[in-house]
């Protein structure tokens, strides 16, 4: 709830610290808690960020879902990454995953 409300109230740094901080008091963050910070990530333009965070999603064992990839999806796109975009849409493909955007 507290990384949604960051996400909502545009503190994209203070949602990303607190997925931080879970970690690293051994709480795992869900698909929920990585999709609100990537949700936050296109707000801000910082699609690399939200790049880094599937990444992260899929090397600790957490399943990314379609409203997951959209908001990446999003995020290339409002960064106008059109190429990286693209890559996710295939990816989503690749893992049966359909697209909603």
């Amino acid at each position: 709830a507290a990384i949604s409300s960051c996400s909502k109230d545009g503190k994209s740094d203070v949602a990303m610290g607190l997925l931080k901080r879970m970690k690293a008091m051994k709480i795992e963050p869900d698909t929920v808690a990585y999709t609100s910070v990537i949700s936050t990530c296109k707000k801000y333009g910082k699609w690399q960020e939200a790049m880094d965070l599937l990444q992260t999603m899929e090397s600790d064992g957490v399943q990314a879902n379609v409203v997951t990839y959209s908001a990446a999806v999003s995020a290339c796109v409002a960064a106008r990454e059109w190429e990286q975009a693209l890559k996710l849409l295939e990816e989503m493909e690749r893992r049966g995953i359909r697209p909603n955007i």
